[in-house]
């Protein structure tokens, strides 16, 4: 997703070589030769600003990334895997892109749509994928341009016509919900999206065959939308670190809420596209839920904007620098946009910010852009992480949040395929036959036990699921992954437009939300759909009920601890 993509303004035509060496690609593929994965998708894959840049211009891919913590699996959490990963995510990219530009069967050192998105990597012969796309179709950077950091540095700061706030929001929930309705996702995002998935699938299949599995993940909530502290704070560029006298947008509690609906609603149309596909070994990865207490922007006792905070997952903007345009890149670059600002498209109503950011990158010569930068091939390439990335990064995740997301999905992998964590690698040994393995479950009646908790967040984000899961043998076929814990323990969201779904080695996924009205959990699975407080039949739940019983106990001014509250119950089901 690319969020801050307007900083995205200065090119290298030469790279130097990925992070990853020769001795460490060769020790993964040791590993597991046969092992090969491929990440599709935005700058939330990329991992735009976080650790090293490694390659792709415009598509800012970094070491720090999910997929290449996933590839160089640190914690040793994947048996004997690692092999070949084709990392050809790319910041900026829409749905359509995803699907236009991140297939090339072999390496690409130039071509569509322009050379600022290159070099691309060929997508391989994958076993696995993930995926992270959506947020720039319903144009995030339009949101963090016009809202929050409100206005564009260089070189867009001349001669463009910034939106208002309301109209951003307006286009931007045009994009996202279905006819004005907030909590219902777009019929053209989801299409958008399950169109890209159905394509991985394909191109999985056709590669490895029908075990291809694909891990989808959803976006984070920005911001702590109840406590009032940010009222009065705004995150505009040019008012921190010191304020400029300008009037500017506050991060109130309801436009902070009105942001993290969006959010939100995204990923409930991620999470439809991915229902869609449950059938292909596809999977939502909710990445909302790892964010637990304290890692948000504006959380209780957080100075805003506040860029050394230890505990925030996001990425500030880098207030403290100066954003002059003295470079001779930049006023290279302000040149080109003085001269086509009358007759660059843009339209109030309908343009989206990366689509703008390319008809003006179409104008850029790249032989006088290199002439800028010089023929020192180092200080080509350190303009992007130095000048570009750096800025870019805003609002995006930092480590500990790539690290939470690898978790998630290599937890969910492993649930998937019925193989254990190991701690060490496998030997480098030839292979031995070895039989057939047995059954991924036993089918029959499932079980699973399931502890539902309610905080003190608003009905529409306040309930949540800790599940373990058994076959009919009762063995545990699926239990929550301990990353999603990190929430006080509280498990994963099963809100309303936020469920969640498990699965296991299931042949599909069980879809599980919260209900307040009522006070039930619906379950679907395949044809199968009850509630939990549905008493007997081929399905059917046991439920003890809510200790406390009138639910959580939450004080508005902090001054005791909230108690959550939690209700267990015991659900059976034909598997």
């Amino acid at each position: 997703m690319n969020f801050f993509a307007l900083f995205l303004f200065t090119a290298p035509f030469l790279a130097r070589p990925p992070i990853v060496n020769a001795d460490e690609l060769a020790h993964l593929q040791e590993r597991a030769p046969s092992f090969e994965w491929t990440a599709w998708g935005d700058s939330y894959a990329s991992g735009v600003g976080t650790g090293k840049y490694i390659d792709g211009r415009r598509c800012l891919r970094y070491v720090e990334a999910y997929p290449v913590w996933i590839q160089d699996d640190p914690s040793n959490l994947l048996p004997g895997t690692g092999g070949k990963m084709n990392n050809v995510v790319c910041s900026g990219a829409k749905a359509a892109e995803v699907e236009e530009f991140q297939f090339y069967t072999t390496d690409q050192a130039d071509g569509q749509p322009d050379w600022q998105y290159y070099p691309r990597p060929s997508s391989g012969k994958p076993t696995m994928g993930t995926l992270t796309v959506g947020g720039d179709d319903i144009d995030f950077p339009g949101i963090l341009n016009n809202c929050i950091m409100e206005g564009f540095p260089w070189p867009l700061s001349t001669g463009f016509v910034q939106r208002t706030c309301d109209d951003q929001r307006d286009l931007t929930w045009s994009l996202i919900c279905q006819n004005g309705d907030k909590d219902t996702p777009n019929a053209k995002l989801v299409s958008a999206i399950d169109s890209v998935i159905k394509k991985i699938v394909q191109y999985g299949q056709d590669a490895s065959g029908k075990n291809f599995r694909l891990y989808v993940t959803g976006y984070g909530q920005f911001f702590n939308d109840k406590d009032p502290g940010c009222n009065t704070v705004t995150f505009a560029r040019t008012a921190n670190p010191n304020p400029d006298g300008k009037q500017h947008t506050l991060m109130t509690t309801d436009l902070r809420q009105d942001f993290n609906l969006m959010s939100l609603t995204l990923n409930a149309a991620i999470k439809q596209a991915v229902s869609q596909n449950s059938g292909s070994n596809v999977k939502y990865i909710d990445i909302d839920g790892l964010l637990g207490t304290g890692h948000r922007f504006c959380e209780p006792g957080v100075k805003e904007p506040d860029v050394d905070n230890p505990n925030l997952w996001f990425w500030h903007y880098p207030y403290h620098q100066n954003d002059d345009s003295t470079n001779p890149t930049i006023k290279y670059l302000n040149s080109v946009q003085q001269a086509n600002v009358n007759t660059t498209t843009w339209s109030q109503n309908s343009t989206l910010w990366t689509d703008y950011l390319d008809q003006f990158w179409s104008k850029v010569d790249p032989n006088q852009l290199n002439q800028t930068v010089g023929d020192n091939v180092t200080a080509q390439y350190d303009l992007w992480p130095d000048v570009i990335g750096y800025r870019a990064r805003v609002f995006h995740p930092q480590l500990s949040y790539h690290k939470a997301i690898y978790g998630a999905i290599v937890q969910q992998y492993l649930s998937d395929t019925g193989t254990s964590s190991q701690k060490t690698t496998t030997s480098s040994a030839a292979p031995t036959s070895t039989p057939p393995p047995p059954p991924a479950y036993a089918k029959g009646t499932c079980c699973f036990h399931l502890d539902e908790w309610e905080d003190c967040n608003p009905e529409s984000n306040d309930l949540y699921a800790n599940i373990s899961m058994v076959d009919n043998n009762k063995k545990v076929i699926y239990s929550t992954p301990t990353s999603y814990l990190a929430n006080n323990g509280l498990g994963v969201p099963i809100n309303v437009g936020n469920g969640t779904t498990i699965q296991g080695p299931l042949p599909t996924a069980i879809e599980i939300t919260g209900e307040h009205e009522n006070d039930y959990i619906q379950f679907t699975y395949g044809s199968v759909s009850w509630q939990s407080r549905t008493p007997s039949g081929g399905a059917h739940c046991s439920v003890g009920g809510w200790n406390p019983r009138d639910g959580p106990v939450c004080d508005s001014n902090e001054l005791v601890p909230d108690t959550y509250a939690e209700n267990q119950m015991d659900c059976c089901f034909p598997c």
